[in-house]
């Protein structure tokens, strides 16, 4: 999931939530985002990790 794009309701991919997963890397998307296959879901990401790493690009940005 890209933080930076809105959540989408219906594109397929659950609620929206960021989720990590193990699986095969197997190309590039468009925007060079990797695309992977033979994926297994592993986890979820707490939106407190998600606000915590933003608030770190923040602080080594400078802004």
């Amino acid at each position: 999931m890209y933080r930076h794009r809105p959540e989408r309701s219906g594109s397929g991919s659950g609620s929206g939530k960021p989720w990590a997963l193990v699986g095969q890397r197997c190309g590039r998307g468009p925007d060079n985002e990797p695309r992977a296959q033979h994926v297994e879901p592993i986890t979820w990401i707490a939106g407190s990790v998600i606000e915590e790493a933003e608030t770190e690009v923040v602080r080594q940005r400078g802004t």
